[in-house]
């Protein structure tokens, strides 16, 4: 594992090298009780959005909806600013590309308001399928070859 650098040694660098350790540390940053958080909020996501799936399916009013939508969109959001905080390497892998794909969908649904049972199955298809798939196949990095993905579980 490698060591964290002192500050003399970050003062020396350039300012483009120290924003890209900061955005993408050699080592992912962690905080205590990361693993418990993450799964209670994979919880409270995966429970929003299937109640949030099912009221279109079986057509609920907008008013029914919202507040599940809030709460997948907080849950969504509050888990990857967890692995933001990590390293922004998550943008570079498929994982987070991914990630991004399902808020578009989520978004699409809303202007395509015809099609939004489609863009909902398809946005959860793709996070079932994408969550359970190999590390490999998940932290495979599209950019940004000499970066390390964060292949912590949970």
């Amino acid at each position: 594992m490698p060591e964290r650098q002192t500050f003399a040694q970050a003062k020396n660098k350039k300012p483009i090298e120290k924003f890209k350790r900061v955005l993408l540390p050699e080592v992912p940053r962690d905080f205590p009780w990361r693993r418990g958080l993450r799964v209670c909020l994979r919880a409270v996501h995966i429970w929003s959005t299937a109640i949030l799936l099912g009221g279109h399916f079986f057509t609920q009013s907008k008013e029914v909806l919202l507040p599940w939508l809030l709460i997948g969109a907080a849950s969504g959001a509050v888990l990857l600013l967890t692995d933001l905080y990590a390293s922004f390497a998550i943008l570079f892998e498929l994982r987070g590309i991914l990630v991004l794909f399902k808020v578009l969908c989520v978004a699409a649904a809303g202007y395509f308001w015809d099609y939004r049972f489609v863009l909902l199955t398809m946005t959860c298809l793709i996070g079932a399928l994408s969550s359970h798939a190999t590390g490999k196949f998940r932290h495979h990095l599209f950019f940004l070859k000499d970066t390390l993905p964060d292949k912590r579980r949970g």
